[in-house]
């Protein structure tokens, strides 16, 4: 199967859709139940009721017992707001800007008695968006393609594994595998992990594979074809999307993550 593209020169609408993604996620971020995994600050895909598909925040208490979710409708080009019997939909086919995106999370959660403090500067570019239809309609068909890629990943991986999710601070599509044993980190502690990936930028699209806490044998190891090894800065296995255009794009990405998977995981675990 093969991947949906990106649209060339999308990087204005993908840069608003970010700034979306952090502003439904700011108040979940505050105030969901915490996850040790971080997974309350991710947006999680989802069936939505009209049958379109989308990315959901963790679900965040309120005061009043309901639950506050706000998903990213990008098929339809809204954004939902939802808490108890209440609905609000935000139209973003005009570029609203992040801010009043976030005011009006914060609006739904007070008007049901929960005043919550959240970290506004996440939210707080009050200017119009660059939102080109076109391009946002290409970003929710490679992001559904990905996410189902994922999801077949995690479904074939022993242990504790977390996703897919987007990540709004990055903005990438990644799902985890957790060691079930810790390793220092700083004056705290971590599991070793193996993170997969997919960062949609417009220049140099890619899927990462991240095993921490990294061997630099590792970066000698033969991979497939199109793969490459990136250890400066951060350290992991790169299928840049330009190098897709086999029989099955898919099976490709699969193979790429499970050979990263069956390099690291023995030492990791």
């Amino acid at each position: 199967m093969q991947m949906p593209p990106l649209s060339p020169g999308w990087e204005p609408t993908r840069l608003t859709l970010q700034r979306y993604a952090n502003a439904v996620a700011a108040l979940p971020r505050a105030g969901a139940l915490h996850d040790d995994r971080w997974s309350h600050v991710s947006l999680h895909p989802t069936d939505l009721s009209d049958g379109g598909r989308g990315l959901a925040s963790a679900p965040t208490p309120l005061s009043d017992g309901s639950l506050l979710v706000s998903t990213l409708d990008i098929g339809n080009h809204q954004i939902h707001i939802e808490a108890g019997s209440d609905l609000v939909s935000v139209d973003v086919s005009a570029g609203p800007s992040p801010k009043s995106v976030g005011e009006a999370v914060a609006a739904l959660a007070a008007a049901h008695g929960s005043n919550i403090e959240v970290d506004v500067s996440r939210y707080d570019d009050a200017s119009e968006q660059i939102y080109d239809h076109s391009h946002a309609t290409a970003w929710h068909r490679n992001t559904m393609w990905v996410v189902d890629t994922f999801a077949m990943l995690t479904k074939g991986v022993d242990g504790e594994v977390a996703g897919p999710h987007l990540w709004p601070h990055g903005f990438d599509i990644a799902t985890e595998w957790f060691s079930t044993k810790t390793v220092g980190e700083g004056e705290s502690e971590a599991s070793p992990q193996i993170a997969v990936g997919f960062y949609p930028s417009e220049e140099d699209a890619y899927f990462y594979a991240n095993p921490w806490p990294f061997d630099s044998a590792w970066a000698d190891a033969p991979m497939p074809d199109g793969v490459h090894w990136h250890v400066d800065g951060w350290q992991g296995a790169v299928l840049p999307a330009a190098n897709l255009g086999g029989a099955d794009d898919r099976q490709q990405v699969l193979d790429f993550a499970r050979g990263v998977h069956s390099l690291a995981r023995d030492a990791l675990s």
